[in-house]
């Protein structure tokens, strides 16, 4: 299971032009499509959380397929957690980066699994090393999981 192939997976097989990614664990007001009109060359993501809900919700990316889909969706090549949000938000950047009204989005409070005391250090680590094998490896410019094998 590489869940950057999945979310390129589910890009590829979406039937409208604008994806919601959220995780299970996000809250998505009724309103929440009101309040953040999509256009062409834009997209939505929570840039600065300002506390622990909302960092919690860094994930959270509203967008248009062909978007992501012109920068290659998610970089298959990351396969444990962490950075894959903060290198497709770097590919993005040339379109219209608009803020999420966090007023309209929000984590739905659960436990951490027992056992896992350290996962937010592990997930620290993990992320810096995402981070390090991107920025040493050449630009992501295919989508693996369009063969079907997500």
């Amino acid at each position: 299971w590489v869940l950057t192939r999945a979310y390129n997976l589910a890009i590829k097989v979406a039937s409208g032009p604008w994806i919601l990614k959220v995780d299970c664990d996000t809250l998505v007001h009724p309103d929440f499509l009101e309040r953040h009109p999509i256009q062409k060359g834009a997209f939505y993501s929570l840039k600065f959380p300002r506390n622990s809900n909302e960092a919690r919700l860094s994930g959270v990316l509203f967008a248009g397929r062909n978007d992501l889909l012109d920068v290659h969706g998610y970089d298959e090549r990351l396969v444990r957690y962490g950075y894959e949000e903060k290198d497709l938000l770097r590919r993005l950047s040339f379109l219209d980066g608009r803020d999420l009204d966090p007023e309209y989005i929000s984590h739905i409070p659960h436990g951490d699994p027992k056992g896992t005391t350290d996962v937010g250090s592990i997930r620290i680590v993990s992320s810096e090393v995402n981070k390090a094998v991107l920025e040493n490896s050449k630009k992501w410019t295919e989508v693996v999981a369009s063969d079907g094998d997500a």
